[in-house]
């Protein structure tokens, strides 16, 4: 059987700067300019500016 290596997520976020600072600072993810990436976890989440809120 397969065995998942690592998951990714697409994340729609309102505000893209405040979401990589909570992304680095209270998740401890390394951010990037589009990836937040959390190897101990396996986790890494791609966050993408809505154009609207409405959006989300």
């Amino acid at each position: 059987m397969s065995r998942i290596q690592f998951s990714v997520q697409v994340r729609l976020v309102s505000d893209l700067t405040r979401s990589k600072r909570f992304y680095e600072e209270v998740l401890g993810c390394e951010v990037n300019d589009v990836w937040a990436v959390r190897d101990d976890f396996a986790l890494g989440f791609k966050l993408m500016q809505a154009a609207s809120s409405s959006d989300i």
